[in-house]
């Protein structure tokens, strides 16, 4: 009988399916390769990028380093379930309030076992149930899976606006724990923290993920993981948290988007929806009008390499459009390709909201219009910048001066830069030849697991056919 190598996914689930705890990222990389020997150009990227679809399914990443099969950190977690007017009367609860923290597969439902807060096991029956909904096109009816609960509901009084508080038992097997928490007996300073703790954490998330919306069943799950303390008190459920956190928009699928109509001049706290752009006040709109003609000077570096740096001018009456060529120009980042976004930490906590996506070569997109003297910065203020939502290449400018502009000078440019530490090429340095080194080869680099690095002329000559990337210095 013919045999078949072990494809990439197979290796990953197999590598998977045996863990039995926390486990560094980069052992589970090297186990899987042990099974799928590969010579791609960068196989340990691509092996990352299969975990993620298991995410939220099957393991979760307590940080960034490591990965841990989903009920072995969730596990003791605790959240809050409010009890609507239509379930306090049709003694039911909805089984939506466990996504994505538990499977909601049918099977899986009519298997899950509720216990109280003394352990005692409740009555409860799945049934289907027209729930009444709030959507963005307005109130929609929808047959759903319900929990039937309404003997022990009503003997413990439960009324509308009350809270189930619930804790996931033994998530492998559908055990749970239901609590009732009448709504006055509300811990409110504590849940408020929760909240916050909670929203930072979903909103660093979405900011990170390599998509423009995060899908929940990836997000909430991880978001839970990291809480300080998961199996304290619980706060509000995630959707109520992620509706009330005016950085963030819960999608109509399952997926959780940073809000980009928001006000680049400030949150204010009576104004928890402000729009972009804000109308201004007559002071605000004077002082953008007198900056137009402003030189605006930024230090633009890279996120995570702040040595690789460039010193940038433009108009105040130039726009984020014309930013964004200047930053594809000085970082050397394709013209032709990939979406790219600046964002503008606002309000007391200075979360970065992202201003709009920017199509390339010289596209549309919302984020192109916006004048950088009406994004309301002041000196030593910053943008951030991503750079191929895919990638998700970060940098941060630093806003240094507001000047006048000099006579006869075009904007924007590009007036200074790091001082290059230059590489030789591999090839000349090994013919006594001293050259410098402006394209690094992708495939040899990995498949030698080392930079090589080659000036144009030899990487015409022996690698013409290999996938290179120019180095920037």
């Amino acid at each position: 009988m013919k045999t078949y190598p072990i494809s990439k996914s197979e290796a990953v689930q197999k590598v998977l399916d045996e863990l039995t705890g926390p486990t560094p990222m980069e052992e589970i990389i090297d186990r899987v390769l042990e099974l799928w020997p590969s010579r791609a150009k960068n196989p340990r990227t691509t092996i990352k990028q299969e975990m993620r679809y298991h995410s939220g399914r099957e393991i979760v990443f307590p940080d960034q380093e490591t990965v841990a099969p989903i009920w072995s950190v969730l596990d003791g977690v605790r959240f809050r379930a409010w009890i609507t007017p239509q379930e306090t009367e049709e003694g039911w609860l909805s089984a939506g309030v466990l996504h994505p923290l538990l499977p909601l597969m049918d099977e899986s439902l009519k298997a899950l076992r509720f216990v109280d807060g003394e352990g005692k096991s409740l009555p409860m029956q799945v049934i289907t149930a027209t729930v009444q909904m709030d959507t963005p096109f307005g109130p929609h009816e929808a047959e759903m899976p319900v929990f039937d609960l309404r003997d022990w509901l009503a003997s413990q009084n439960v009324k509308a606006g009350d809270s189930i508080l619930v804790t996931i038992l033994d998530r492998r097997a559908g055990h749970l724990v239901m609590e009732h928490e009448p709504a006055d007996q509300r811990q409110e300073d504590i849940i408020a923290r929760q909240n916050r703790e909670l929203a930072d954490l979903i909103y660093d998330l979405v900011f990170n993920c390599s998509l423009r919306e995060a899908p929940v069943t990836q997000v909430i799950p991880t978001a839970y993981t990291r809480l300080s303390n998961p199996q304290g008190y619980p706060g509000d459920h995630w959707a109520d948290v992620v509706e009330e956190d005016y950085r963030l928009q819960l999608g109509l699928f399952n997926s959780i988007s940073l809000s980009i109509n928001r006000s680049a001049f400030g949150f204010l706290e009576e104004d928890p929806d402000p729009t972009w752009p804000i109308p201004l006040s007559p002071q605000q709109e004077e002082l953008a009008r007198e900056r137009e003609s402003k030189v605006y000077r930024f230090k633009a570096a890279f996120k995570h390499r702040k040595g690789l740096w460039r010193r940038l001018e433009i108009l105040g009456l130039q726009t984020l459009g014309d930013l964004d060529d200047m930053m594809r120009d000085a970082f050397k980042h394709d013209w032709g390709d990939h979406l790219s976004e600046f964002y503008l930490p606002v309000g007391g906590r200075h979360r970065p909201v992202g201003l709009g996506y920017i199509e390339p070569f010289g596209g549309g997109g919302e984020g192109r219009e916006p004048l950088v003297s009406h994004l309301g910065l002041d000196v030593r203020g910053r943008l951030e910048y991503v750079y191929d939502f895919g990638d998700c290449i970060k940098h941060r400018l630093s806003l240094e001066a507001i000047e006048e502009p000099g006579e006869g000078i075009e904007y924007p440019r590009q007036i200074g830069q790091n001082k290059p530490r230059y590489r030789d090429c591999e090839h000349c340095k090994e013919q006594g030849n001293k050259t410098v080194a402006t394209w690094i080869c992708l495939e040899c680099s990995n498949e030698e697991q080392r930079p090589l690095l080659v000036c144009v002329d030899c990487l015409r000559e022996y690698h013409a056919d290999h996938y290179a990337d120019e180095i920037l210095y």
